[in-house]
């Protein structure tokens, strides 16, 4: 399920498409022609990556940190008097989007709205053509080019929203998978994990066979006979992963010899972190 901050950094993200469409309409020119148009949602587009990129960033950053509180709140509930401190600095954070995906920016779709894309400059292109056979007057042969135009945007409009919704949920999921593992391996806390489905009419099948799966922080979901560690994970094929609203919620086991053994390995990193910046200081 899509979070309140991810729902916000949405909500910017259609800000900016409407704005840098509004600018192209404007930068199509007196003398309009299928060329000026792809040029212009080329341009366009290359905005709306721009975007896309940093709210897909805010998300992660957003989702990584809002793991580690909700990973306190099941310490307070259990009675821990400690606090996990942040894992990361904000640098680090950002660093470890690129760890795990090193091709970070080649497999989020971009190239489509960009119309590097072979395929979709092809399609943009045919589709252009039968607007203007739409939009064409039989008396005149005037093209109505505006009516081309808002089309194509409108198009556009929809394949860049479906990225940014895909991108967000991905990289909101992401960040909560990066931090469930960090805190297992630097304060080797056992932690578990659990497909949580959206069950309404339009949920896939298979994402509803997998609702209530628990598996290790470091393992995979069987999603449809697809292995997945989380939701929209770059594992899933696009029919497993596109405008999919699944989640993960991730668990803090208690330890059989109790909690003074992780309440120890906290204070440890807490007193580490301190050490560290009176050394910097």
């Amino acid at each position: 399920m899509t979070s309140a901050l991810t729902r916000f950094r949405l909500s910017r993200v259609e800000r900016s498409i409407r704005t840098t469409q509004a600018f192209a309409k404007l930068r199509l020119g007196a003398r309009p022609n299928k060329h000026s148009i792809m040029r212009q949602l080329a341009r366009s587009g290359e905005s709306i990556v721009w975007a896309i990129d940093e709210a897909v960033k805010q998300v992660y950053h957003d989702s990584y940190r809002e793991q580690i509180a909700q990973f306190n709140t099941q310490l307070t509930i259990e009675g821990v008097n400690v606090q996990i401190p942040p894992q990361r600095t904000q640098t680090e954070i950002a660093q470890s989007l690129y760890e795990v995906y090193p091709s970070f920016h080649e497999q989020r779709g971009y190239d489509r709205l960009t119309l590097e894309d072979d395929t979709e400059r092809k399609y943009c292109e045919e589709r252009i053509e039968r607007l203007i056979a739409t939009h064409t007057d039989e008396t005149t042969g005037i093209v109505d080019w505006r009516a081309v135009m808002l089309a194509m945007l409108m198009y556009q409009y929809y394949k860049a929203m479906t990225n940014a919704k895909t991108n967000c949920q991905r990289y909101q999921e992401y960040g909560k998978h990066q931090c469930a593992s960090d805190i297992k391996d630097n304060l080797q806390i056992i932690t578990q994990k659990r497909w949580d489905s959206v069950l309404i009419p339009t949920t896939r099948e298979h994402h509803e066979e997998a609702d209530g799966q628990i598996v290790d922080v470091d393992g995979h979901f069987d999603v449809g006979g697809e292995a997945m560690r989380f939701p929209l994970d770059q594992g899933g094929s696009a029919g497993n992963v596109i405008n999919c609203l699944c989640s993960v919620y991730y668990m803090l086991l208690r330890p059989d010899s109790g909690w003074q053994l992780v309440i120890d390995n906290i204070n440890r990193q807490i007193e580490a972190q301190r050490e560290r910046t009176s050394t910097r200081l």
